[in-house]
């Protein structure tokens, strides 16, 4: 499909991550929510990038509330989206305490984030099956760096 689509790719001297955001901030189990909601935070104590020359960090994300059009179902909470926000400009801040700028990548065609994703030479997996796929996409010589 990539090689069908002219989609951008990721600079392989930056790290992605990948940040599941949007109504599981709030609603279903609470030790799914709990994990979302923690995941990132202190993610340099487990997250060591030390021995890596990283220029960037890029968070591909997107503000999910639902399931589909097809069902109609969508979870959107203005609660949901404050945390949301406060967990990216936590990460951020962390980042920036390392050194490391953060920029976010978002598109409104998920093929376009997953092109991109994969494309990737360092990986953050989010806490989705979502990123279990991208990480068998990417290429050999990739490195997954930690799991949200």
């Amino acid at each position: 499909h990539t090689e069908k689509h002219p989609y951008t790719t990721a600079d392989p001297n930056n790290l992605i991550v990948h940040m599941r955001l949007g109504d599981v901030m709030t609603m279903g189990y609470r030790n799914r929510r709990d994990r979302c909601r923690g995941a990132y935070r202190n993610f340099y104590d487990r997250v060591k990038l030390d021995k890596y020359s990283l220029s960037k960090i890029i968070v591909v994300t997107a503000l999910h509330f639902g399931a589909n059009a097809r069902n109609n179902r969508y979870f959107y909470s203005d609660k949901a989206r404050d945390i949301s926000f406060e967990v990216l400009k936590d990460f951020e801040k962390q980042s920036n305490d390392i050194g490391l700028e953060v920029d976010v990548f978002s598109s409104e065609n998920v093929d376009a984030d997953l092109a991109y994703m994969a494309s990737s030479k360092f990986f953050v997996c989010g806490s989705t099956h979502l990123s279990a796929i991208i990480q068998s996409c990417l290429s050999k010589d990739s490195k997954v760096l930690g799991r949200a």
